[in-house]
């Protein structure tokens, strides 16, 4: 989502226009959850994904009338059976989409949802809208700062709060316009494991329940496949070297090395600390972290470098023995780093 508004926000500042749609409600087991967001250019084309199908060719319609209209459309979709069919979509239920134009006007808002986001913090998205569809105030709300080139009335406040209070929405719509104050958290903090094996496995299990966005690479094909790890959001087979590169590193990105040899954790610690990560965990015995660390010195990684991103041996020193108790010391130590770092 971090990338979505970092778009958005080029998009503005460059002069351009578009409309950003929001899911407010969600009823029944609609495809999307609140909170799942796109943009629609000027052109048609979409910037991420509501949900595809029937919904999201509405909601890109929708997109195209605010647009044209400079108006804020709030969508009501009660889809029949028949239309559900019709769309491909598999799933029941029923979304009350808010659709609002976004220009230059909005650069505070987008940078402000960039910053939020790295932040580990919660805040609150805010529009207002009058009867005729006129947007009149778009805002966010985090820290105790208002992010908006329109000023903070004691209404949207207080909205803003209530959503932070509660994390929840707050949508109220009648004739005469409405406000829609959307609780956004920080994304999932991106998680990369390096080895597919029983540590691995565990580890990207508990990993994501803990709220961990979590790719796992492993060069073994009857280990890295989505049968073996369903809880991870992504999984590539494919050699070691260079696989992060692929997978996409930055700032905020944790990596965990649980290897099978000291071979593939060198390779993989290598290009870990050459990347952007402030995390790289080793799993492993004495000799092998001894091995891998003097290999990185001898590579002319820093001492500082090594120093302050790695993590070995890996997690809180709880006693663990197990695999999945291993894990839960690994996520344990990064959920106090991310929330220290926050």
């Amino acid at each position: 989502m971090k990338k979505l508004y970092e778009e958005i926000s080029a998009r503005l500042s460059g002069g351009e226009k578009l409309a950003v749609a929001s899911i407010a409600r969600r009823i029944g087991s609609a495809p999307r959850s609140q909170g799942t967001r796109c943009a629609i250019l000027p052109d048609g084309s979409i910037l991420g994904t509501i949900g595809g199908g029937l919904m999201e060719a509405k909601t890109q319609e929708a997109g195209a009338k605010a647009l044209s209209d400079n108006n804020v459309e709030y969508l009501k979709m009660r889809l029949k059976e028949k239309e559900l069919a019709a769309s491909g979509m598999i799933c029941g239920g029923s979304v009350d989409i808010l659709v609002a134009p976004w220009g230059e006007a909005e650069v505070p808002v987008s940078e402000g949802l960039s910053a939020l986001y790295s932040s580990g913090n919660h805040g609150a998205l805010l529009t207002k809208w009058d009867g005729e569809g006129n947007a009149l105030a778009i805002g966010l709300y985090f820290n105790g700062q208002w992010h908006s080139s329109s000023g903070l009335t004691e209404e949207l406040e207080e909205a803003a709060k209530e959503a932070l209070f509660n994390a929840a929405n707050v949508v109220r719509v009648d004739d005469d316009g409405g406000l829609f104050a959307e609780f956004i958290e920080r994304e999932r903090a991106p998680l990369i494991v390096m080895g597919a094996g029983h540590v691995g496995r565990a580890l990207a299990n508990v990993a994501t329940v803990a709220g961990f966005a979590v790719t796992v690479i492993d060069d073994r094909s009857e280990f890295a496949n989505e049968e073996n790890l369903p809880w991870a959001e992504s999984v590539l087979c494919r050699p070691f070297e260079g696989a992060l590169e692929e997978a996409g590193v930055d700032e905020n990105t944790f990596i965990v090395i649980a290897t099978r040899g000291h071979m593939g954790d060198t390779i993989c610690a290598l290009d870990a600390l050459r990347s952007d990560a402030p995390y790289v965990g080793m799993i492993g015995s004495k000799r092998k972290r001894g091995m891998v660390l003097k290999k990185m010195s001898d590579e002319g990684i820093s001492e500082e470098r090594i120093t302050s991103a790695v993590r070995t041996p890996v997690g809180l020193s709880i006693g663990a023995q197990t695999p999945e108790e291993i894990a839960v010391s690994i996520v344990a130590e990064m959920i106090q780093i991310r929330r220290q770092n926050g």
